[in-house]
């Protein structure tokens, strides 16, 4: 009976030791939870390439919108000048800035042209002058023929360029396709070339259009859907 009682206490004392062990272990792990939530609590938050481009992205782009106010078009470049055409915001949709500064020697020219600003370009350039075109409803297209000299500009519609002779050019005038108007800058002289025949699909432009000698060449489509072709004198024209 004494030894069983002896057992008995040991077995006690054993399971209390490990009792409070075990509560001294709890305690531990209690207090390491704690510290680690504090200690994360305090941290300050990291900051990522997602958190502070996108803000600086539209810092900036805001910046450029209130700022800025001239818009690039069109270009054109040659050995003569280089031209630019811009929008300006501050003058209006129906108002573009072209600005033709010479290669060499001589005084940039600054025109401001009463034209569309969203549906205008640079068509081409020449060494006497810059042609800018935009479309003025429906089929209608018209050009501003801008000179690098002192001569005014001129404008037409459904204008065409001769191939190999950029002082002579063709156009339509009030829409009457069926007469290509051939106009000389030199000398200011006109022709009517009369193509009735012409199809209204064509709204009177050339399929080809250039000058051998003192002849115009030309080639359309008619209404029948064949190829015409002229030769057209212009001794009157260059005169």
């Amino acid at each position: 009976v004494a030894d069983s009682f002896v057992l008995r206490n040991r077995q006690l004392l054993v399971a209390a030791k490990r009792q409070k062990n075990n509560k001294r272990m709890n305690n531990l792990n209690f207090i390491v939870t704690i510290c680690s939530l504090f200690l994360f609590a305090c941290q300050e938050p990291t900051k990522t390439t997602d958190d502070v481009e996108p803000k600086k992205e539209v810092e900036n782009t805001e910046a450029f919108k209130s700022d800025r106010t001239v818009f690039l078009i069109d270009h054109c470049d040659n050995e003569h000048y280089s031209a630019v055409l811009e929008e300006d915001k501050t003058k209006g949709n129906d108002t573009c800035i072209l600005r033709i500064n010479p290669t060499g020697k001589g005084a940039d020219k600054v025109e401001l042209l009463n034209v569309p600003a969203d549906r205008c370009s640079i068509n081409y350039c020449e060494e006497e002058y810059v042609v800018v075109g935009f479309s003025c409803g429906g089929p209608c297209y018209s050009q501003i023929f801008v000179f690098t000299d002192g001569r005014e500009n001129k404008q037409f519609d459904y204008g065409q360029k001769i191939a190999n002779n950029p002082t002579i050019i063709a156009h339509i005038r009030n829409e009457e396709f069926e007469k290509l108007i051939v106009h000389n800058f030199k000398n200011g002289k006109e022709l009517i070339v009369q193509n009735p025949d012409i199809s209204w699909m064509q709204y009177g432009q050339m399929d080809t259009l250039y000058i051998a000698g003192n002849e115009l060449k030309l080639e359309y489509q008619t209404e029948s859907k064949q190829t015409k072709k002229k030769s057209i004198s212009l001794r009157e024209l260059l005169k």
